[in-house]
């Protein structure tokens, strides 16, 4: 389930703390850095940011994403999951979210990046083709801790 990130703030915050330097946030970050989200303590127009949390309330995860409904893009999305697996109902919950994006709000462009090796990415690939978006592929952008390149994809879809 979603929550306002902020009933949970120092949770989330304790939690990429104990993740730092790993390959998981490595995803979330979308790069090499490793930092703390800033989690907002009023509500912003522009931005989502929710903590996940399973049926008895405990903090699952970390999603978040702007929006700009100047220009009806939904962008900026971060997802980080802070058990050793990823929970079906992470997956469930975050693409509801994608779905109220494009069916409730009717945002006319949904966009988000990611490195590749990450374990959401069947999920996302399937949810994009599911509504006729694109997946750019960018060969060798980053290099993991075994000299290794890995790849990183652009997602679009337009909302028509």
């Amino acid at each position: 389930m979603l929550i306002p990130a902020i009933y949970y703030k120092e949770e989330i915050l304790n939690e990429f703390k104990r993740l730092f330097y790993t390959e998981e946030v490595g995803y979330y970050m979308g790069c090499g850095e490793h930092g703390l989200p800033n989690i907002a303590d009023e509500d912003r127009n522009d931005l989502r940011q929710y903590a996940i949390v399973d049926s008895n309330n405990d903090l699952v995860g970390y999603f978040s994403y702007h929006i700009d409904f100047y220009n009806s893009c939904a962008s900026d999305f971060g997802l980080l999951s802070f058990s050793d697996t990823l929970e079906p109902f992470i997956v469930k919950d975050v693409l509801q979210e994608l779905d109220k994006i494009l069916n409730v709000w009717k945002l006319h462009r949904i966009e988000w990046y990611m490195i590749g090796n990450n374990p959401i990415k069947k999920h996302y690939d399937k949810f994009c083709k599911a509504h006729n978006g694109h997946i750019l592929k960018f060969r060798d952008v980053l290099k993991n801790e075994q000299g290794e390149y890995i790849c990183s994809y652009a997602y679009e879809i337009i909302n028509d």
